[in-house]
């Protein structure tokens, strides 16, 4: 995602990749993310947890997520993209899709905001043992 977000920035290209589902959730979110968003992308279209099927013989259980990105802003003067964002759910064995105001990294409508984990309290009460 990194080297993708890095060679589609400020340029008309877009990528989409698969991943494990874990890339949308705890301290990835905060170390991945925002460096990625900072180039000036943003997530174009994502499809939410589903289960990867494959023609294994003792199959795993992998839960993967689909990203697509594309570049927000552009150096060259030429005009932003202008679709919407595009949110993919599965249910009950269907697809259904949503357009929204802006997919999270979370990949739930929403902002751009990651959760960073911390060690002390964030305003000033007793620390937790």
């Amino acid at each position: 995602f990194w080297k993708g977000a890095q060679y589609i920035r400020a340029s008309r290209a877009k990528l989409a990749l698969v991943a494990t589902n874990s890339i949308s959730q705890g301290d990835q979110v905060a170390t991945l993310w925002p460096p990625i968003l900072a180039l000036g992308n943003r997530i174009a279209f994502a499809y939410q947890t589903f289960p990867w099927a494959n023609n294994a013989k003792d199959k795993a259980a992998v839960h993967v997520v689909i990203i697509g990105l594309e570049a927000t802003h552009l150096s060259d003067g030429l005009s932003p993209n202008s679709a919407q964002p595009k949110l993919y759910k599965l249910l009950d064995k269907e697809w259904h899709s949503q357009s929204i105001a802006n997919i999270s990294p979370y990949l739930i409508p929403g902002s751009n905001l990651a959760i960073e984990a911390r060690r002390t309290p964030i305003c000033n009460i007793p620390e937790m043992v």
